[in-house]
């Protein structure tokens, strides 16, 4: 029996394709005589098939399977040497020619098509027989000899670098035990400045201790207030006011069990503790400076601890927590009083609401600038309190920073989007900001803008920026302590270069240092009251004293080591529920926006 090949040679021989007399398309020739060039030639039907016939041959089911073979320059391509590998292009079709300009193998279809302006187009057999004779296949076995030689000389080289890793490492636990014993004798030292600088804070401690029995006076007294409302109430009311009075005592009772059970459980003397200054926790709490592998190792920590010998020294009686930054003993801030000035009413004609003020400022002439919030508007006041101009804004405002002589920027937190505005004789727009989260609080330190926000549920970061709004960095924790819940208003002392920051979800007033950048901050001092709650009002005079407005109707007077000093301000003063806050200057002025009046205060701080 004859083999294929011998039967496919037989076929061509028959049909007389060799001398491209005889290439016309039999179907075309039997269907009205009609002469087409055939470019197949169909082993199994041993016919001639010009392109649609072919493309007919295929899509029929019977004849899809059968062999096609090109036909080149009038004659049909040699069955032995018939190309195996399909062309991914086109199924079916046999890989025949490669070209170099697009690094390509294709078939005959392919070149005809996609590279039939290319120059470089060749047959795969003319340049296969031209590979086997040109002696790379050896080249690319030497090639592979020396790669493998090369591997495994890197293998032990690497295994002699495990070895001096090894030597490294004894080397730097050496080093980590030596440093420790001398950062013992330096804790040593500490401790002998920490216990004659402790001797200086008896009286802070002391006004510290009468300000915490102020407060659970003040709860005494709301609780005195809420029993004689109840009792009042039960035998004189109807029933639904009984209940009503019922469930605000509950609330009540609830909100300050805990507080008088904490109370309770730290009725004892104050414990004072010592901590390294701001540089040595820097390097204790990032280990990159102790041990770290690297060419050129950084300064040894012996001569780090040198440049700084200064303690921080702090006080815990509870949750609460005092700091300062030096073996200096802190000076006493002296309770300031509040005069009132002036004010005037937020509301204007043309409010569609009530105001919310959520943001406020006063310039360096005096003149005040108030974020209506409900109304998506900055409204303009001069220094007397009388009302200029505003201006509407695509979104609703949430605070007001003062970035330039003449220009302040403001978040809307519904677009992330930071307005800036010129304030000349009127207020004018300017240019807007794109930001990719929204800021709840602002502060500019004339080169940088500072942003609180919160990323997520429980979790709150600092964002700085040029005054562009490129992002330069932040941070989210201060000495991996403290985390930051839902950071709110914020402020920045220029001369100390301290950033306040107000976070409600911790009731706390977080003071950081951010001198050496916001990726490098350190805590200064934190300051924690159950009654910050709510409300967001923060602003520092230039005495560096802070005041943070509370929600049980009163603005605090903070020290600028985190003490608190009094209550500056109380319902005594007219106060509702003070929300916003903001220091002039010029005038030594405190001003005070309402959470629900439509009005501002402004008080004179001697």
């Amino acid at each position: 029996m004859a083999s294929q090949k011998e039967f496919e040679n037989q076929i061509l021989l028959k049909h007389g394709t060799g001398d491209g007399t005889d290439n016309a398309c039999t179907p075309c020739l039997q269907d009205g005589g009609k002469r087409i060039m055939s470019v197949v030639f169909c082993l199994e039907c041993a016919e001639h098939l010009c392109i649609s016939c072919r493309q007919h041959h295929r899509n029929l089911k019977l004849t899809s399977t059968h062999h096609l073979l090109e036909i080149e320059d009038g004659n049909v391509a040699d069955a032995n040497n018939k190309m195996t590998e399909s062309c991914p292009e086109h199924p079916g079709r046999c890989i025949e020619y490669i070209c170099e300009s697009h690094q390509t193998l294709c078939c005959k279809t392919c070149r005809d098509i996609s590279h039939l302006g290319c120059v470089s187009v060749r047959r795969v057999l003319d340049e296969a027989s031209r590979f086997v004779e040109s002696g790379e296949i050896s080249k690319v076995e030497e090639c592979l000899k020396s790669l493998k030689t090369q591997l495994a000389n890197q293998i032990q080289t690497k295994r002699k670098h495990t070895v001096n890793v090894s030597t490294q490492v004894a080397e730097a636990l050496s080093r980590i035990k030596t440093e420790t014993t001398k950062a013992v004798e330096r804790i040593n030292k500490l401790a002998e400045e920490a216990d004659s600088a402790i001797k200086t804070k008896s009286s802070d401690v002391t006004n510290r201790l009468q300000n915490e029995m102020e407060t659970i006076q003040n709860v005494l007294e709301t609780l005195n207030v809420s029993e004689k409302v109840l009792n009042t109430v039960k035998q004189n009311a109807r029933e639904p006011q009984v209940y009503i009075a019922f469930k605000k005592a509950d609330y009540q009772l609830k909100k300050y069990s805990s507080y008088a059970d904490e109370i309770e459980t730290n009725m004892k003397e104050p414990n004072v503790h010592f901590e390294f200054d701001n540089t040595f926790l820097l390097i204790k709490g990032k280990l990159t400076t102790v041990g770290n592998f690297k060419v050129g190792r950084s300064e040894p920590l012996e001569k780090q601890l040198q440049k700084q010998s200064s303690v921080t020294l702090y006080v815990d009686t509870s949750k609460r927590h005092f700091k300062r930054l030096s073996s200096t003993p802190s000076v006493v801030s002296k309770r300031k009083k509040a005069i009132p000035v002036g004010g005037h009413s937020v509301r204007i004609p043309g409010d569609k609401t009530t105001c919310h003020v959520t943001g406020s400022e006063i310039l360096q002439d005096g003149r005040i600038l108030l974020a209506d919030h409900h109304n998506k508007s900055i409204k303009l006041f001069n220094k007397n309190c009388n009302y200029i101009n505003h201006i509407i804004l695509t979104s609703r405002p949430n605070d007001i920073a003062v970035i330039g002589e003449n220009e302040i920027a403001t978040s809307l937190i519904d677009e992330n989007v930071i307005q800036i505005l010129t304030v000349d004789n009127l207020l004018c727009l300017s240019r807007r900001i794109e930001t990719t989260f929204p800021y709840y609080g602002l502060a500019c330190d004339g080169e940088q803008l500072y942003g609180s926000t919160t990323i997520k549920d429980g979790a709150g970061e600092i964002h700085a920026l040029n005054l562009a709004g490129k992002f330069l960095g932040s941070f989210s924790h201060i000495n991996e302590q403290v985390d930051l819940i839902r950071p709110s208003k914020i402020c920045i002392d220029k001369n100390k270069h301290f950033l306040y920051i107000n976070d409600l979800g911790r009731n706390s007033l977080f003071c950081v240092d951010i001198s050496l950048g916001v990726t490098q901050c350190n805590e200064v001092f934190t300051y924690t009251d159950r009654n910050l709650e709510l409300r967001s009002g923060l602003a520092i005079d230039t005495d560096g004293d802070v005041y943070i407005s509370s929600g049980n109707m009163t603005v605090h007077q903070i020290s600028s080591d985190g003490i608190k000093v009094h209550e500056l301000l109380t319902s005594a003063d007219g106060l509702g529920l003070p929300h916003c806050l903001a220091f002039s200057a010029r005038d030594n002025h405190l001003l005070v926006s309402e959470f629900k009046e439509n009005s501002f205060k402004l008080f004179a701080l001697r």
